[in-house]
């Protein structure tokens, strides 16, 4: 909810929720998507693995694409900037952070 609140007070209008990763490159395919917010532990297809799988798609390559996660470690943080993530949120957060 606190996400959600914030994007809107960002200008986002539509907001489309995946409940998987793998759910989430089904509505890449057929919607238009301005911004991806990926949970890193997701069912599935976990968060890295959408970013590359995201990252692989010549389509998607330039795709702002946050990772949400409690565990931002540094392995984590290196092996999403290598694979191309535009930015980490880590996990809580609060508004106006």
């Amino acid at each position: 909810m606190l996400l959600r609140a914030s994007l809107r007070e960002l200008g986002y209008r539509e907001i489309i929720e995946a409940s998987d990763g793998e759910h989430a490159l089904l509505v890449l395919a057929k919607q238009q998507i301005d911004l991806i917010l990926a949970e890193l532990e997701m069912s599935k297809l976990d968060g890295l693995k959408l970013l590359q799988a995201v990252r692989d798609n010549p389509r998607f390559k330039t795709l702002p694409f946050v990772l949400l996660t409690a565990r931002a470690d540094a392995s984590v943080v290196n092996r999403a900037k290598q694979i191309g993530v535009t930015g980490i949120l880590a996990k809580p957060f609060a508004p106006g952070c």
